[in-house]
């Protein structure tokens, strides 16, 4: 069975995500996924040749990147149009195991992936609350973060075809409400 695990930027997905893993449960990061199609030269090769304002020495730098996907919504969807169907290959192979397997995404509205999985978590908090996190955990601008929010204002409309949401505020009672999930799931 796979349980995506999805919501915009600084919700708190990796928080929920610890939260399954101490519990005994296999949880996948769809962003580590992706970070590492950066050690595929074929990945890399196609990075470079569309976004060769990212390029330092030969190789896609990450933060020029970011800036630029995040600046600019036609290079978001091209960066999107690489990385989207390899990640989708990789979930889909998930589906010959018949285990329980909790996948963290990030963009599951935007990469049109919520076919792919047999329940969906939605993770929702305050704007207030995801800038905060933001701004904390990438140690970014205050307009960056901005703009991350901006550009997955689609992810928002996860809570409307989730089986679950939960709202990551107050860690006691995120903590109850994940386990009465499991004991659903379960």
């Amino acid at each position: 069975m796979l349980i995506a695990i999805a919501g915009g930027a600084g919700v708190g997905k990796s928080t929920v995500s610890e939260i399954i893993k101490k519990r005994g449960f296999e949880v996948l990061d769809v962003d580590q996924i992706n970070r590492e199609l950066f050690n595929d030269s074929s990945y890399q090769e196609k990075l470079i040749k569309t976004f060769p304002d990212a390029v330092c020495n030969g190789f896609i730098n990450k933060n020029l990147l970011r800036n630029i996907i995040f600046n600019s919504e036609d290079d978001r969807y091209k960066l999107n149009a690489i990385s989207h169907p390899i990640i989708i290959d990789h979930i889909k192979q998930l589906r010959k195991n018949d285990a329980i397997v909790f996948i963290q995404i990030p963009l599951l509205i935007q990469s049109n992936t919520a076919f792919l999985f047999d329940r969906i978590i939605a993770v929702d908090a305050p704007k207030a609350t995801r800038l905060s996190r933001l701004l904390k955990r990438d140690n970014i601008s205050m307009q960056d973060a901005l703009n991350i929010i901006k550009a997955q204002e689609a992810e928002d409309a996860v809570c409307n075809i989730a089986d679950y949401i939960l709202s990551n505020i107050e860690f006691d009672n995120l903590n109850k409400e994940i386990d009465k999930i499991l004991n659903d799931l379960c």
